[in-house]
């Protein structure tokens, strides 16, 4: 067999591709125009033929267990039709440009062979390195704010105009407030966290009722008929929208308490007061107190529990940020923060939940700018650490 015949299997769409960025010189960089794949393993020997630019080239760079050793910049790729790799080399990462129509990968080994199951099968285990198998292939419901919406137009970085920020209903509940899709934090889909898990894990999304701007404790915004409404995740309205066209999920996620901690008063992060008893009615839970974080936070888990026995609850705490990247905010948000996690994480082992603890995905406190895009919301690289995290943990 030839080498054109080798190139009849195209190989691109076995990878997982990160969009808006490359590697140079081993280090994940952002470039709006690019795609990239982390280092996948790779036989030394076997021979690389991919998308080029004619103008921009196309970048490769080669690993060994897991550490850079060298690359191939754009200008050292223009012309080139093959790459071998390197006998000291078990993995690469591939650079493709956008803008490049015909998108493709080719690998081989043999010259006299057709090696394609061989290498959908390495492939495999290298996409298995990321799949979770205890959320492989299940369905879920998102319980958020800002952080996890997604719908409309990609906002400008400019756009204050919040109110306008309506979910088109694609990915996100119809009319809520949204935050994303956002030019300066992440501009598409692909780039969320829940997304990034529902691929990874062939997960279905049920119900995404994230609303931006919400706190878990009772308050109203403004609907989408200008008329204010209850968003407060503690409240039935929002609770009733975890489920869609009469499907519940096999998983929530309860992804909140960012805007408790920006917008509330220390004196709301008191102690809970509310216990946690079985086989209250709903009319009794309705009239439990929700004064304070805890006590909002325990009674929207009850109800969840009452309302969706069959499914489970996967808490997530929040990540350290600091609105407008400021150091004055750094110490009453860390106190309301760092107090609202410790609440959330008795609360879940109270009620038997799985969390996961974002505080320890490392988006850092002090100048993590690199991941948070306007002091609070996520960027791209952001989204990956959460989702990253949340992939980790839950087993």
């Amino acid at each position: 067999m030839n080498v054109n015949e080798l190139y009849r299997y195209n190989f691109f769409d076995k990878i997982i591709w990160i969009n808006s960025f490359y590697y140079v010189n081993g280090k994940l960089t952002y470039r709006s125009d690019a795609i990239c794949c982390d280092p996948i393993r790779l036989f030394p020997g076997a021979k690389i033929h991919f998308s080029i630019d004619e103008n921009q080239g196309a970048r490769i760079s080669f690993w060994k267990k897991g550490v850079f050793v060298s690359e191939l910049s754009g200008n050292q790729m223009l012309g080139v039709d093959q790459v071998t790799i390197p006998d000291n080399c078990d993995s690469v990462s591939l650079t493709i440009y956008k803008n490049v129509e015909n998108k493709f990968v080719n690998i081989w080994y043999s010259d006299t062979a057709d090696d394609t199951e061989q290498f959908l099968a390495l492939l495999e285990v290298n996409n298995m390195a990321y799949i979770n198998p205890y959320l492989f292939n299940k369905s879920f419901s998102i319980m958020g704010d800002s952080i996890s919406t997604y719908g409309g137009i990609v906002w400008r970085r400019d756009d204050d105009d919040d109110e306008s920020k309506r979910s088109d209903g694609i990915y996100t509940t119809y009319g809520n407030l949204v935050r994303y899709p956002q030019e300066h934090l992440a501009t598409e889909v692909d780039d969320m966290w829940w997304m990034r898990l529902l691929k990874c894990n062939k997960m279905k999304l049920i119900s995404n009722e994230s609303w931006a701007g919400s706190k878990v404790q009772p308050h109203s915004m403004k609907g989408p008929d200008g008329q204010q409404i209850p968003v407060g995740m503690v409240d039935d309205r929002r609770i009733n929208l975890l489920t869609k066209d009469n499907k519940n999920p096999d998983i929530i996620f309860v992804f909140g308490g960012a805007n408790d901690v920006i917008s509330c008063e220390n004196d709301r992060f008191s102690d809970r007061t509310v216990n946690y008893k079985p086989n209250r009615t709903r009319q009794e839970i309705n009239g439990l107190c929700t004064n304070s974080f805890a006590n909002a936070y325990i009674v929207m888990l009850m109800k969840i529990m009452q309302q969706y026995p069959d499914a489970e609850i996967i808490c997530i705490i929040p990540y350290f940020f600091l609105k407008n990247n400021t150091t004055s905010s750094i110490t009453p948000r860390y106190y309301r923060l760092t107090k609202g996690a410790t609440q959330i994480i008795d609360i879940c082992n109270l009620l038997g939940i799985k969390y996961v603890d974002l505080r320890k995905c490392d988006i850092p406190l002090y100048n993590p700018t690199n991941y948070i895009g306007d002091g609070v919301h996520a960027n791209q690289k952001g989204q990956k650490k959460i989702f990253d995290e949340i992939n980790r943990v839950i087993r």
